[in-house]
């Protein structure tokens, strides 16, 4: 993914003399020489961006300014996507580039580019909170993307965000609040209906775990269907069903344990304690799933219990009509625990 950074007129500045552009030309094409060998790997970006970001300190051309600022948000972005990859579905999100253009580039945009401006000279925090939040907001459900809700999106954007600049740039997490997250909300007041859900969700790896993944499948499902008109109804009954299971755990009452929706049904299968009854009492509960016409079955693990949910994986792919769609991991387990597995299954059709 491209994002092309505006300068804006704002911060326009007299043309240096001849020999100071020269050197700083000379000491631009010097960093970039010395980690060209290393342009694939985000720590080499994030070395980079120190780098940039000293020199530029003592040395304020607007060449390095820039060069530090894309630097540090493509290192902390790309990392992101690197922790994402096998957390969300794939091809939900690709490598992050900066490039630097003027206005009057803006009308040679190519597909899949788009365009956000910054101030080269000014603060860089805030730079590099735009461009985190601007990168969620235009790579969330790349194939319903006009489907989901744009208040349902931008509260998916603040949280992923959040949790980015939480992981990568804690020092920023207030500022993020003050600066984006309350200038959403002065927008779309009705943002507030989704913003603690989403975080306790996210505590316990239900977020990325089963609701994005929810809405994701529901949203290609009701496309050219009436139900597009309530989707927002519909997400926030997925929410609220998956606080209660979640809430009531770890007994959770039988009826909790599935949901059916107006277009499909799910159900969650947390695979833990191998001891006694082994994989068997897990491959049971699926094959009762199936009978009941469960439509998708989410298998979540703790890593702690990872190699017992890889053999229950293989048991229901072995011994049920369940079809694997994916693996993948966990930021938080059901136990608040820091990483965790899951996998999701559905009916053969």
């Amino acid at each position: 993914m491209k994002i092309l950074f505006l300068e804006t007129s704002k911060d326009i500045m007299p043309e240096p003399w001849k020999t100071y552009l020269v050197y700083a030309a000379a000491i631009v094409l010097t960093l970039n020489l010395l980690f060209l060998i290393f342009k694939l790997f985000t720590k080499a970006k994030k070395l980079k961006a120190k780098l940039f970001s000293k020199i530029s300190k003592w040395y304020s051309h607007r060449s390095l300014v820039k060069a530090a600022i894309s630097n540090d948000i493509e290192a902390v972005i790309n990392e992101t996507v690197l922790e994402l990859k096998d957390e969300l579905p794939e091809g939900w999100f690709h490598k992050f580039k900066i490039e630097w253009v003027k206005n009057e580039n803006i009308a040679y945009l190519k597909d899949g580019e788009s365009i956000i401006r910054l101030r080269p000279m000014e603060s860089q925090d805030l730079n590099l909170l735009r461009g985190v939040f601007h990168f969620f907001s235009t790579s969330l459900f790349p194939k319903t993307k006009d489907i989901v809700p744009n208040i349902t999106r931008n509260a998916i954007t603040i949280q992923l965000s959040k949790r980015t600049i939480k992981e990568h740039k804690p020092y920023l997490s207030d500022k993020f609040d003050d600066e984006i997250i309350e200038y959403e909300i002065n927008k779309h007041p009705e943002i507030l209906n989704y913003l603690d859900s989403f975080e306790r969700l996210d505590r316990r790896g239900f977020f990325t775990g089963a609701l994005l993944r929810e809405i994701d499948y529901t949203a290609s499902q009701i496309r050219f269907s009436s139900a597009r008109l309530d989707f927002e109804k519909e997400i926030l009954a997925i929410i609220e069903h998956m606080l209660k299971f979640m809430s009531s755990l770890p007994d959770a009452p039988d009826n909790l344990w599935a949901r059916s929706g107006s277009t499909h049904s799910y159900r969650f299968l947390l695979a833990k304690n191998p001891f006694k009854s082994k994989e068997k009492i897990y491959v049971n509960r699926a094959l009762k799933a199936y009978d009941d016409k469960i439509e998708r079955l989410y298998v979540l693990g703790t890593s702690r219990d990872k190699k017992f949910v890889e053999q229950v994986i293989k048991e229901i792919i072995k011994s049920t009509k369940y079809r694997l769609i994916e693996k993948y991991s966990l930021c938080r387990d059901f136990r608040k625990k820091r990483h965790g597995v899951g996998a999701l299954f559905s009916m053969k059709k």
